[in-house]
């Protein structure tokens, strides 16, 4: 059996997309926004409402394991909260394991 590492982001979406397919209206995954280098953050609110309306999961989805021991996941927290932990360690290298 082979394996291949896989983004978070991208399994949640594949398994959207075949949940909805074969049970339409009657599975729905919750909403996600993928940011990278060249994502305007400033912008992404006027795009996805639930940004603003939700409390918000802030993760790095680099395939990096326990995240949470980390101290990289931001939980609970609004546009701004989230927004401002995502541009403080957006683009920076940090060490992860011994």
């Amino acid at each position: 059996m082979s394996q291949k590492a896989i983004r978070e982001y991208s399994g949640k979406r594949m398994l959207t997309e075949y949940f909805t397919a074969k049970y339409p209206g009657t599975y729905k995954f919750g909403n996600m926004v993928l940011i990278d280098p060249k994502t305007d953050v400033e912008t992404l609110s006027s795009k996805h409402k639930f940004l603003t309306e939700e409390k918000l999961v802030a993760k790095p989805d680099q395939l990096i394991k326990r995240r949470g021991k980390l101290g990289l996941v931001k939980l609970k927290a609004s546009w701004d909260e989230a927004k401002a932990w995502v541009n403080e360690r957006r683009d920076k290298e940090f060490k992860v394991g011994t």
